[in-house]
């Protein structure tokens, strides 16, 4: 019995010698800035994004103060024309989280309204075909502006822009 004892004792000696030590150990610091959204960081997505139109561009300082606020409008608007207002991207639109990265105080534009009302008539199963065709004139409506819109905003900016960085858009996407 005082065998047992006895192995008992060395045992947990042996055990705490080898604990002991660790347990000292200072525990890893927690992260000091983790990005937003689990590992994403949209602000860095964000200036990746406009940091790369400005390199295409090879403007000075001064002249991307002038063209930034133009290209984000246009960036907009192309979302609003091309009928991506209504693209979800797991539960949230798409558009509006493009808007909230490029402008965050941005508000929704008509389109994205407009969708988001035929959406909801969609999703409460509504059987009436005059509810579907008024949202579906509103949006068809809301898109045709910002056409319009689009369309202005790219011949003001092109007034703003070398030819060499109207070509640049142009192959970006930007402007037609």
């Amino acid at each position: 019995m005082h065998a047992v004892r006895r192995c008992s004792w060395i045992a947990s000696l042996l055990i705490a010698a080898f604990t002991l030590p660790l347990l000292a150990q200072n525990p890893p610091a927690p992260p000091t800035s983790q990005p937003a959204f689990g590992g994403f960081d949209p602000a860095a997505l964000r200036d990746r994004i406009v940091s790369g139109v400005k390199a295409s561009l090879e403007c000075t300082d001064d002249e991307w103060k002038l063209l930034e606020p133009k290209l984000i409008k246009i960036f907009l608007l192309r979302l609003d024309v091309s009928g991506r207002g209504g693209m979800v991207v797991r539960g949230a639109r798409g558009s509006a989280f493009m808007r909230a990265l490029l402008d965050p105080n941005a508000l929704p534009s008509q389109v994205e309204e407009k969708t988001a009302a035929l959406q909801q008539l969609i999703d409460s199963n509504e059987t009436s075909n005059a509810a579907y065709t008024n949202a579906l004139a509103q949006l068809r409506k809301a898109r045709e502006k910002a056409k319009a819109d689009l369309e202005t905003a790219q011949k003001n900016l092109t007034e703003l822009l070398t030819v060499r960085q109207e070509a640049a858009l142009v192959q970006l996407g930007l402007l037609e």
